[in-house]
């Protein structure tokens, strides 16, 4: 039984009636395994040998060149010939095929939906935007004329075709059943199924996750190709709405023990008696971080959910306006707070900040950097690599992607229908 089968019979009968089963590692599974691993190292060190292929995993050539032998057959890894290096024979490098593999993004804001096609080295090719509709029987209408117009392939009859499709969208997230749970800026939406929607509607295999989550899987990706990072650190969105956030361990996403909560951040209480949040508690970090409580400070009778009110603001910001710098720095110093008590917490390697604050970053670093940094503990804060709206569709991207290299499960860790 396949993991992707367990999964879509996990959303249709419900956690009740599943079971665990063990997934042991026989010898087709070991090949899973290992071409996984190649698959990865490929990805990394491109263009690579056959040799150093098998230098960096310690297996033999032959089984290294038995397994290239059938990511070339499927189309996921190109060859091509190197430049010759004095005597003996060329080396023949390995590379990943960017036009296989084909996946679509998809990134729900409350304002705007991005959904765009890319291959398997996770590169956009192409992307379409239109508003987001209220509904979601609204948006899943035109997310079907959008993905049908990116697999359009010209002058050929045959649409494209498409392994996986990945979600990102803002709010709570039940990521192993595919449904949204909940969100303030999209209120209709809550409790949607929209993975069985759109895998009833199109038939390929899709996955979801919060948006935030998305950024700092991208993040993570980005930092792996640079390899500049531990593959550990904590992702914070300062959002126009809210605060959202994502933990990376081992270069892979923390999704904690119910899948919805981990990186939270947002409603972590800095004011026990602090004014009241969305979420029912008081004093939420979210409340003096967010665009929205910075305009609120800046401009208290104006509306701060209006976008061009923010956009006034961040104006009087980049005009060194004192009165909005001095707000600004107000919220970087409840940033400071809240990065503190991430970090003596969590004690990631370093963080990663988004957003529109980051900007303005010769404003608000000095100040973060103060507020949270303790004497004793030298984390380093810097800026995501990606303006918000890039992470984001770039982490959908990646949702999808990311199944072509995943390993296999092993142990007991797959769930089954219960007999």
């Amino acid at each position: 039984m396949s993991d992707e089968f367990s999964k879509a019979e996990g959303r249709k009968q419900g956690r009740a009636t599943l079971k665990p089963i063990a997934s042991t590692a026989g010898p087709a599974l070991m090949r899973q395994i290992n071409r996984s691993i190649l698959m990865n190292l490929v990805k990394l060190h491109e263009p690579v040998s056959r040799a150093q292929l098998a230098e960096l995993t310690g297996m033999f050539r032959s089984t290294v060149s038995e397994i290239v032998k059938e990511l070339v057959s499927l189309g996921l890894v190109l060859e091509t010939v190197g430049q010759p290096r004095g005597r003996g024979r060329v080396p023949v490098l390995l590379s990943l095929n960017n036009r296989s593999f084909w996946v679509i993004g998809v990134c729900v804001r409350p304002e705007r939906t991005d959904v765009a096609l890319a291959g398997l080295g996770g590169k956009k090719e192409r992307s379409i935007s239109f508003p987001t509709p209220a509904r979601p029987n609204q948006l899943l209408s035109q997310l079907s004329g959008a993905i049908n117009q990116l697999r359009e392939q010209p002058g050929c009859t045959t649409p494209l075709d498409v392994y996986r499709i990945g979600v990102g969208v803002p709010g709570r997230v039940d990521a192993a059943a595919g449904r949204m749970l909940g969100s303030a800026h999209l209120p209709a939406y809550a409790n949607f199924d929209m993975v069985a929607a759109l895998e009833e509607r199109f038939g390929i295999p899709t996955e979801i996750q919060n948006d935030a989550r998305l950024g700092a899987l991208a993040e993570a990706s980005i930092e792996a190709a640079e390899e500049k990072d531990s593959g550990e650190f904590v992702f914070v969105q300062i959002a126009p709405e809210g605060v959202g956030g994502g933990i990376v361990i081992d270069g892979e996403l923390y999704n904690g023990h119910h899948e919805t909560l981990a990186g939270e951040f947002g409603h972590m209480v800095v004011e026990a008696n602090g004014p009241q949040c969305a979420c029912g508690r008081r004093g939420c970090w979210e409340l003096y971080v967010s665009d929205r409580a910075t305009v609120r400070r800046y401009a208290p009778r104006s509306d701060p959910t209006d976008p061009q009110n923010r956009e006034r603001f961040w104006e009087a910001v980049s005009k060194r306006e004192p009165a909005a710098v001095k707000c600004l720095k107000e919220t970087a110093r409840y940033i400071g707070i809240g990065l503190g008590n991430i970090v003596l917490t969590l004690d990631p390697a370093s963080m990663v900040i988004a957003g529109r604050v980051c900007k303005e970053w010769e404003i608000v670093f000095p100040i973060i950097d103060r507020a949270f940094a303790p004497a004793h503990l030298t984390i380093p804060v810097r800026r995501a690599r990606l303006d918000t709206d890039d992470l984001y569709l770039q982490g959908s991207i990646l949702l999808a992607v990311n199944a072509a290299f995943r390993q296999p499960e092993v142990g007991i860790n797959v769930l089954a229908p219960a007999v």
